[in-house]
């Protein structure tokens, strides 16, 4: 994977979805509400927190997720589905410094970080607790989600016994090597009638729908040490992304849900930092948007890119079409706290990621690509605005460093998010 690139490394859910009916979370067939920590899947004990999680029937299944990606050292290298716990993390006393969140007392929240406590474990580590932590408050003032993602060794020269990918990357396979991901993920039921469905704004005609996607989320710390010198092994980034899924539900339906060609993902940088990168101006590769797709998600179709200033369209390095418009903050590079994201994309703009898509897999041009081709890849009804709906909210954090005496981390939070239908301007 190359190392400026937005590709995650959490397998898409296709099937699945979470419904939420408390408090300050709200759910229509237009939008999805979620603010200050009111999960009402904690409450439930309904939230399944694993390490390189692996099983379908949890990992697809309605709800809450809680998860964390990287290599289990000590472990069965292909150990999945790995246990976590609430219980011997050396920095949850330093959490509200490391993420924004302040800890939530016992019973007000929860915490979860990797555990070695596992038989795919030899029984010397198997006492050990990952660095990298995930914590939920749930005070609607100064509550929310915090997450902190940690490689490399302290200051006494001691490694987690969970860390970032080797060389030989995820399973084998060359996959996500050097990175270790933290993911708080939220999954829909595409199949259902209330499904969340973005451009679903009934009182406009198709080309005239906006779908918006907002967030509040903070950076309270990070580090990627100094520059080291030029190429790709020296390379050491970290980054927060919020994560949008979508499946064309007719085509779904057709080809099975399954199907890649039915779904795709953006990815939107919320932040980003590069050890030796001091003018972001100056890197051209993070201008744009782009489209690559994730060999670590099957081969998932990703649209990625920056989030410009206040009314800054980001568009397609290589076709230059619109792909989104920033109404809010842009990428940082920078610590920040409780800023908005505010991100809209029109139907056509939709399409024309569609397209860009469609014209990569047909090696054609996606500015003449002809309809019928657009129905090949993404069915009948690919340019119906209600059959577009939404299988999966990620808020991400990932470490690339590829340097194991490097120390690399990257923590904060996320305290609110929407995705919806667009207000529509008086």
């Amino acid at each position: 994977m190359i190392p400026e690139s937005a590709a995650t490394f959490l397998k898409v859910g296709l099937f699945s979805i979470l419904s939420f009916q408390v408090a300050a979370e709200s759910l229509s067939s237009k939008t999805f509400w979620f603010k200050g920590g009111q999960v009402g899947n904690v409450d439930r004990q309904e939230v399944y927190a694993a390490w390189n999680a692996n099983d379908p029937g949890s990992v697809l299944k309605p709800g809450m997720k809680v998860m964390f990606f990287g290599r289990a050292d000590g472990c069965d290298a292909l150990a999945a589905d790995g246990p976590v716990t609430s219980q011997g993390n050396p920095h949850f006393g330093d959490a509200f410094n490391l993420t924004g969140i302040p800890l939530a007392p016992e019973g007000q929240g929860q915490r979860w970080s990797p555990s070695a406590d596992s038989d795919r474990c030899d029984s010397a580590v198997r006492h050990k607790v990952g660095d990298s932590f995930i914590h939920l408050n749930k005070d609607p003032v100064s509550g929310g989600i915090g997450i902190v993602t940690i490689t490399g060794p302290d200051k006494a020269g001691t490694r987690s016994f969970f860390r970032q990918f080797d060389r030989s990357g995820k399973n084998g396979t060359g996959a996500n090597a050097g990175i270790e991901g933290s993911f708080t993920s939220f999954r829909f039921a595409w199949q259902r009638a209330d499904a969340v469905r973005p451009w679903a704004n009934d009182t406009q005609r198709a080309n005239r729908r906006i779908a918006e996607f907002r967030s509040l989320q903070t950076v309270a710390s990070e580090s990627v040490g100094d520059g080291v010198g030029g190429g790709r092994e020296n390379v050491v980034q970290a980054k927060q992304e919020f994560i949008i899924s979508l499946i064309n539900r007719e085509c779904a339906r057709r080809n099975g849900p399954q199907s890649k060609s039915c779904v795709f993902q953006y990815v939107f940088n919320i932040a980003v930092y590069r050890a030796g990168v001091t003018d972001w101006n100056q890197e051209r590769w993070f201008k744009n948007g782009g489209l690559f797709f994730d060999p670590a998600q099957g081969g998932l179709a990703v649209i990625h890119g920056p989030i410009g200033q206040n009314g800054e369209t980001t568009v397609d390095d290589a076709t230059q079409l619109s792909l989104y418009t920033s109404l809010g903050d842009s990428t940082y590079h920078t610590l920040f706290s409780n800023k908005n994201f505010r991100i809209q994309i029109t139907f056509d703009q939709l399409r024309n990621a569609l397209k860009i898509i469609a014209g990569r897999l047909t090696k054609q041009s996606p500015h003449n690509i002809a309809p019928s081709e657009m129905r090949s890849v993404f069915g009948e009804k690919w340019d119906d605005p209600d059959q577009w709906v939404l299988t999966t909210i990620n808020v991400a954090q990932e470490v690339y460093n590829p340097i194991e005496t490097r120390r690399a981390y990257i923590g904060g939070s996320i305290r609110e998010i929407y995705v919806g239908a667009a207000p529509i301007d008086k």
